[in-house]
């Protein structure tokens, strides 16, 4: 992996930046996510994010491909414009998976953890980023849903009829625990 230092681009090279799609929502703002910034460019097998890190730099592919590899099984593909490294930004876990280069790849690194030190109101910043954020995983989830009902699908007609769903209810809650009186207060 090459890397250049933090970044203090031209205004004009910023704004060329605001046209990766990805990136348009954070407009004036921008400027303070480019100084916690840096160009990364990484060649076909390099890691780029390593599954189980724990750092807090968010990644946004410029060219190249990446792969997202989960327990050793790709998982996805990421080209121009993918955001990847947000989930653990999000919950302080891990990272999730790895996500390796496929040829060279130029990514916009940026170490979140320095944020604070940019000086200014953070909340609108903030607010944005997360907002972006949200965007993705929902595009993610709706991905994720249709592969799920495509795959329960497929082994539904392996087995030879329907698949019965199977509702996860690790978190359901003891209603009369929680509250002893109700059929009293319900009556």
């Amino acid at each position: 992996m090459r890397e250049s230092d933090y970044l203090h681009l031209s205004p004009e090279t910023g704004a060329r930046l605001l046209k990766i799609p990805t990136l348009r929502h954070f407009g004036a703002s921008f400027n303070k996510i480019l100084t916690v910034s840096k160009i990364r460019t990484y060649e076909a097998g390099e890691e780029i994010i390593r599954e189980g890190g724990t750092d807090k730099w968010v990644y946004c592919l410029m060219a190249g491909r990446a792969r997202v590899v989960k327990a050793g099984e790709p998982i996805a593909s990421l080209g121009p414009g993918a955001i990847c490294g947000e989930m653990s930004i999000i919950d302080g876990s891990a990272r999730s998976a790895t996500v390796e280069a496929c040829a060279t790849t130029i990514c916009l690194a940026s170490d979140l953890s320095l944020i604070d030190r940019t000086g200014g109101n953070n909340e609108l910043f903030l607010f944005i980023l997360y907002r972006m954020f949200a965007q993705i995983l929902t595009e993610r989830l709706r991905q994720t849903s249709q592969q799920l009902i495509a795959a329960r699908r497929e082994l539904a007609q392996l087995r030879g009829g329907a698949e019965e769903l199977v509702i996860d209810d690790h978190l359901a809650l003891d209603i009369e625990e929680l509250f002893p009186d109700l059929d009293a207060t319900l009556s």
